[in-house]
């Protein structure tokens, strides 16, 4: 009746059930929603009043399931009777480390339209959003804008809205981290800070997975001339080797040129004195 605006906030609790038949005890799971539309009209009451607001709203469920497994790869070989060769490739892996759920507030001044007489709301939006890496941190560029409506004192209404690039750090992450964060604005409140500007404080929320990024090799080809006999070879007998430093079972065995199947026949594991038989047939 006195033709004047007022801020309607609702907050409305959703209930969704996602099938997820790949999902395991141990798995871990992130969850997000995303509100693809909004309408709104309005609706009378029992009086015929058209003081009620409906609101159809239209959101998607995003479920990422994480399971525990693993990848075998090979990375190197050699053959005990033929001259072999091989060739390797770069391949990258990503394993969870953690998913994050972290809030912080981002302050920014706002000036405001000369004749302002109030403020009917803010919000902010986020355009855009990614990740990079610091010495110890994630460093999280975000771009976003703070819009509002305000009223002179001539009744009229205007549109204010300004960028904003809030520093955001996730601490105790190695340079090889990845991650798609995603940026949400929580609430935005503000206070008058003098007659033409005011001090905007965003509320925001920080969330996704953070993946450990690791380089490995693995075999790609493999070449073996079976018409040659293999010519460096140890004397057939049984050898004795002091295991130690960084040296594998796998390594003793290349150096032999034997197989680990053949040491473990000689050795006993309970029995382990780092001294080792290496049993050589040819």
């Amino acid at each position: 009746d006195t033709g004047t605006w007022e801020r309607l906030e609702c907050t409305i609790p959703t209930n969704t059930v996602i099938d997820a038949d790949c999902a395991l005890e141990d798995s871990r799971c992130d969850v997000h929603e995303e509100v693809v539309s909004v309408n709104c009209e309005y609706v009378a009451d029992e009086e015929g009043h058209y003081r009620g607001v409906k609101a159809d709203i239209v959101a998607i469920a995003h479920l990422r399931v994480h399971n525990p497994v693993g990848a075998k790869v090979s990375s190197d070989c050699y053959s005990t009777r033929h001259p072999s060769s091989f060739k390797t490739k770069a391949i990258n892996t990503m394993s969870l480390l953690n998913i994050t759920d972290d809030e912080m507030t981002h302050k920014e001044i706002l000036n405001l339209p000369q004749g302002t007489e109030s403020i009917i709301d803010l919000w902010c939006d986020v355009i855009s959003s990614s990740a990079r890496t610091d010495a110890d941190s994630l460093i999280v560029d975000a771009r976003m804008c703070i819009s509002g409506f305000v009223k002179n004192s001539n009744g009229e209404l205007m549109y204010i809205d300004k960028l904003a690039s809030p520093d955001i750090k996730l601490p105790n992450y190695t340079k090889n981290c990845f991650t798609e964060p995603r940026i949400t604005c929580k609430n935005c409140s503000y206070n008058f800070v003098s007659d033409s500007s005011v001090e905007v404080r965003c509320d925001i929320s920080v969330s996704g997975p953070v993946y450990a990024v690791d380089q490995n090799f693995a075999i790609d080809e493999i070449s073996i001339d079976d018409k040659k006999e293999k010519s460096e070879t140890v004397p057939r007998g049984l050898y004795i080797c002091l295991g130690g430093g960084n040296e594998s079972l796998w390594d003793i065995a290349k150096r032999y040129n034997t197989s680990i199947d053949r040491i473990m026949e000689e050795n006993n594991e309970e029995e382990n004195s780092g001294i080792l038989i290496i049993p050589v047939v040819g």
